[in-house]
């Protein structure tokens, strides 16, 4: 999956990567927890530089996302932990080699 990048009608107005967290894993893969300012959102995007990168909303409920932060185990699996404003309380989200799982 490749995605483009949202450049909306105002782009001063988005932050895509605002609010960030970066991990690498043991292949040399970047994982990246971000805050969507545009659509109040958490995104997680991997990668590796100059090479093909995927983003994922991992919770849009609400105004939910902001100051994660992010790390990856021995299996090169992500573990968010970041901040939902709409509860004010804490989530955590597993990323699993099949889809992402979100529990509190």
């Amino acid at each position: 999956m490749h995605t483009s990048v949202d450049t909306g009608t105002s782009p001063s107005y988005l932050y895509p990567g605002y609010m960030t967290s970066m991990a690498m894993d043991q292949q040399g893969q970047f994982h990246i927890a971000h805050f969507d300012e545009k659509e109040d959102d958490l995104r997680y995007s991997t990668g590796v530089p100059n090479g093909l990168w995927t983003t994922t909303i991992v919770d849009s409920a609400g105004h939910t996302g902001r100051d994660p932060s992010i790390a990856v185990d021995m299996g090169g699996f992500p573990h968010i932990v970041y901040q939902t404003w709409c509860w004010n309380e804490f989530e955590v989200c597993n990323n699993q080699p099949i889809n992402l799982q979100l529990g509190s």
